[in-house]
């Protein structure tokens, strides 16, 4: 008994030795069909692409940022910065309506893409507001 669970073990090793487990819940066809979902369907496939792109990067190099997030939880910050880039911009209650999640969902989303991955995002900030307490987004230095 004990060689067929070694046996098991590594033969599923053997065979995904390099499979990034996020893909498993979020996978490709999914983030096409949820932009369209959400955005006119000339820039949802301009948006899905990038998106796309953007999913296998930080999944090379910080496979850790997915863990326990929702497949809509991530997509949906994603989705908003993709949007103002893209020039589809939608207001963050029309995207949590869309998605039918809350507005405090995608807010923390697209904030935790923005401070985990400031590099993929250059034309983005977070200005400080005030004392400092709180932050605005920015895209190319206007107020979005």
């Amino acid at each position: 008994m004990n060689d067929k669970k070694k046996t098991g073990k590594t033969a599923f090793k053997d065979a995904r030795p390099h499979v990034c487990w996020i893909l498993k819940r979020l996978t490709p066809p999914y983030v096409p069909v949820s932009a369209r979902a959400i955005f006119l369907e000339e820039k949802a496939e301009e948006i899905a692409s990038h998106a796309l792109q953007i999913i296998e990067e930080t999944c090379k190099s910080k496979p850790v940022f997915f863990s326990s997030r929702s497949k809509d939880s991530l997509l949906s910050g994603l989705f908003y910065l993709l949007g103002i880039q893209h020039g589809n911009h939608l207001s963050i209650i029309d995207m949590a309506q869309e998605l039918k999640m809350g507005k405090g969902t995608v807010w923390r989303s697209y904030r935790r893409w923005l401070k985990k991955f400031p590099e993929m995002f250059p034309d983005f900030a977070l200005k400080p507001i005030g004392l400092g307490l709180s932050s605005r987004l920015t895209f190319k230095g206007r107020i979005v």
